[in-house]
């Protein structure tokens, strides 16, 4: 049974409300599982105000692509309520993907929906608009840009408050 085959593979981690799972700029040092328990993702901006991105419930996962990658992690997961984690090391993930190779396309699967999702999220973002200064963007820049993604329409400028 697959199950008995992973079961070395896995370590458990319990989290009080409000503990840090994994901190924005620190690589993962596995990909985690919400076995029990509520977590909130967020981010901090560059004046380090906290941002929220989501929530994550049992059964999502998180740090595995930090973990793959060696990155640092773009966010910070904090438990909401005391909670149970599930790891996999990424020291035992290779072993692990060598033992149940579907895993590992899995988890592949898993970051490509994500990135997806970030990518379309972002889009439609773009597509309301950017408020920005665009006296901090080399009129050259916002040219390559504009056509790279061959956007065309109308760009709106107007007088901002002076920072």
């Amino acid at each position: 049974m697959e199950s008995n085959r992973i079961l070395p593979f896995l370590q458990t981690a319990s989290l009080a409300q409000d503990e840090h799972a994994l901190s924005q700029g620190e690589v993962s040092p596995a990909l985690f599982l919400v076995v029990h328990g509520e977590l909130e993702v967020f981010r901090f901006d560059e004046q380090g105000r906290e941002s929220a991105i989501g929530y994550l419930h049992p059964g999502d996962s998180f740090g595995e692509l930090s973990m793959l990658t060696g990155e640092a992690s773009p966010a910070t997961v904090r438990a909401k309520t005391a909670s149970r984690l599930l790891a996999i090391t990424r020291q035992d993930f290779p072993k692990l993907t060598a033992e149940i190779p579907w895993l590992g396309v899995t988890v592949a699967r898993l970051i490509a929906q994500r990135l997806t999702r970030a990518g379309a999220a972002i889009v439609a973002k773009l597509r309301e608009g950017v408020p920005g200064r665009l006296d901090l963007v080399a009129p050259s820049a916002l040219i390559e840009a504009i056509h790279l993604n061959g956007l065309s329409g109308t760009l709106a400028a107007q007088r901002g408050e002076e920072s």
